[in-house]
């Protein structure tokens, strides 16, 4: 999605570390990072529903599971909607240009 404001983000806890609240702190500050260094309008993020707690991570940063959008069908062959939840956040652009927002479709 280059070029468009529209990154995928993905995160991996080594499961030695997992279930101690490290996640949305990744997250977040993958977020934060990213949003200094390039504009960015929309963040996508595919959890596995066999891990509910990578799902609370991206939830607790604003992410909303939803319907995939109009960047799905660029994700074909990589999203699994039997095995995967898939989210948004809309952004405002480079971290100085507002505030973070959700996406308001409903989660599934």
């Amino acid at each position: 999605f280059q070029g468009e404001g529209v990154y995928e983000v993905s995160v991996n806890v080594n499961p030695r570390l997992r279930g101690r609240g490290y996640g949305p702190l990744i997250v977040g500050a993958s977020i934060a990072h990213l949003r200094t260094i390039r504009p960015v309008t929309t963040l996508i993020a595919m959890m596995k529903k066999v891990n509910p707690r990578s799902r609370r991570a991206f939830e607790r940063n604003g992410f909303v599971v939803q319907e995939p959008s109009r960047y799905y069908p660029r994700m074909v062959g990589r999203f699994s909607p039997d095995e995967e939840w898939y989210a948004e956040l809309i952004c405002g652009g480079r971290a100085d240009a507002g505030a973070v927002r959700a996406a308001s479709s409903p989660a599934r």
